[in-house]
């Protein structure tokens, strides 16, 4: 109940979409370039989930998913083609009960980061 299942061929209402990408913490720009953003530009919604490195853009024809691409926030230009993508909402939020990553690992677990 936390994700949003987006797969080509399937139907979506954009607007059901936006209202609900913002429920899950999302702010809608011009363009995204940082996790947590999306932006609608005609039949196209772009969308940086807080769970992949790259946003996603998914074409709409009519309330039909045409095509969902990941795609690259400097050239614009698309990446690699999905099938299918789950975005998930803000785990962190804006709450003063919000937990951190390391909350849902054992001690012993090793992390790496990636600087992008």
């Amino acid at each position: 109940e936390q994700t949003i299942q987006f797969t080509v061929n399937e139907s979506a209402d954009l607007n059901l979409v936006e209202q609900r990408l913002r429920e899950y913490g999302f702010e809608q720009v011009d363009y995204v370039y940082e996790p947590g953003q999306f932006a609608v530009r005609g039949s196209i919604l772009d969308i940086f989930s807080f769970t992949n490195e790259m946003p996603y853009r998914i074409d709409f024809f009519g309330n039909d998913i045409d095509s969902i691409r990941t795609f690259d926030i400097e050239t614009q230009l698309s990446v690699e083609r999905l099938d299918s993508i789950c975005v998930v909402n803000n785990l962190g939020g804006e709450s003063d009960d919000s937990l951190s990553l390391l909350d849902f690992v054992e001690p012993e677990t090793v992390i790496l980061a990636h600087n992008w």
